[in-house]
């Protein structure tokens, strides 16, 4: 179940497989005046994500997916959301995630997303022209009597 809070493992685990994220030698004040509080900002979601999927004892959150750009366009990405939603199915469970981007929104409505809401994160006093990021919060149901409950095809 994804009901589940992260725990420190669950942060620490990835960091020492892939490393730490490159930071060019940036520092904190090379990212903007509000970065900072553009990240604390993002606090709200955790918070939707528990009122939004309240009641479900069982659901599978889809925290990230993707594919190498030098893999883009053959058919990677398109099988991994085919199993995982075949999975989801047989196991007779929603998929939640979040989304930044409306294209994606869109991809997701082929996969039998429904966007659950529109979520507009911003930081008082910023006032740039990308000082809102709308978050898409989508949710698929999962298919009963499917004919192909018990098998998995991500072809």
């Amino acid at each position: 179940s994804s009901t589940a809070r992260d725990g420190l493992l669950d942060i620490l685990v990835p960091l020492f497989h892939h490393g730490p994220p490159p930071m060019y030698g940036k520092t904190k004040s090379d990212y903007g005046e509000y970065a900072a509080k553009r990240c604390d900002a993002l606090g709200v979601l955790p918070k939707a994500r528990e009122r939004l999927m309240k009641g479900v004892d069982r659901w599978i959150y889809l925290q990230t997916i993707g594919v190498e750009r030098s893999q883009h366009g053959q058919g990677y990405g398109k099988k991994m959301m085919k199993l995982l939603v075949q999975t989801a199915d047989n196991m007779n469970v929603p998929v939640y995630l979040e989304t930044e981007s409306e294209d994606l929104e869109g991809m997701y409505h082929r996969y039998g997303f429904q966007t659950m809401e529109r979520l507009p994160i911003s930081v008082p006093g910023d006032d740039s022209p990308t000082s809102t990021l709308i978050m898409y919060l989508m949710r698929k149901e999962p298919r009963s009597g499917d004919a192909n409950v018990g098998t998995i095809d991500p072809a």
